[in-house]
């Protein structure tokens, strides 16, 4: 629209145009399309367009009282998804106030991103409670199976010449510092090792069994 000075409209925002000049914007438009509703000012066609964010003017009764914060039911006035919004928006642009288009588009925003974060956390509970499903099951079948104790020899007396240790002293021979404070606080397994073929065994070294690394 025409930013003129008799306008209701009329904003004394001054821009530059292409050939450097300053002057008082010629044309105005309200966008309250974006996240961020705003005023675009412009001199005219082909010319640099500038933005500047839009807010809404306080009411002067609230200049030197409580500003009292609308109720539950009274925001429900403002969302975009009500049977009334059509007319409730009609009512916005008779009441002429940009400000206060702004900040409704702006709650209206925040209002779907703050529905679209409860589906994707509502989607998110769900995979963290079907992992959590799955784990447990697991760790049950590997319970029933007795996998941590069968694979402790494979861990430890694997690695050492010596078969007749105890399970304890077997611990410190696994190949890695954090594999054997897993094993040590895990609890000793297994000392049988089966007879596998291509069994890798590796070559006796000196471990220090005060557990210094």
């Amino acid at each position: 629209m025409r930013n003129h000075e008799h306008s209701h409209h009329y904003i004394d925002h001054r821009i530059s145009d292409n050939a450097g000049r300053i002057n008082v914007a010629r044309w105005l438009a309200y966008d309250y399309r974006r996240p961020d509703p705003c005023i675009a000012f412009t001199m005219g066609a082909h010319q640099p367009i500038y933005y500047i964010p839009l807010y809404i003017t306080p009411h002067p009764r609230f200049d030197r009282g409580p500003n009292p914060i609308l109720t539950s039911m009274q925001q429900r006035l403002f969302e975009a998804d009500q049977n009334f919004t059509t007319i409730v928006n009609g009512a916005l642009d008779d009441m002429d106030d940009p400000g206060a288009w702004a900040e409704v588009s702006r709650y209206r925003y925040g209002a779907r991103r703050l529905d679209e974060a409860h589906r994707n956390l509502a989607h998110w509970r769900r995979m963290a409670e079907r992992a959590n499903q799955d784990i447990r099951l697991a760790v049950h079948a590997m319970s029933r199976g007795d996998v941590y104790h069968r694979l402790y020899p494979y861990l430890t007396y694997a690695y050492s010449n010596n078969p007749r240790m105890t399970p304890a002293v077997a611990s410190h021979f696994a190949p890695h510092p954090e594999l054997r404070a897993v094993l040590q606080a895990g609890g000793i397994g297994s000392s049988h090792l089966p007879r596998r073929r291509h069994l890798r065994i590796a070559p006796p070294r000196i471990i220090d069994l005060t557990g210094d690394d």
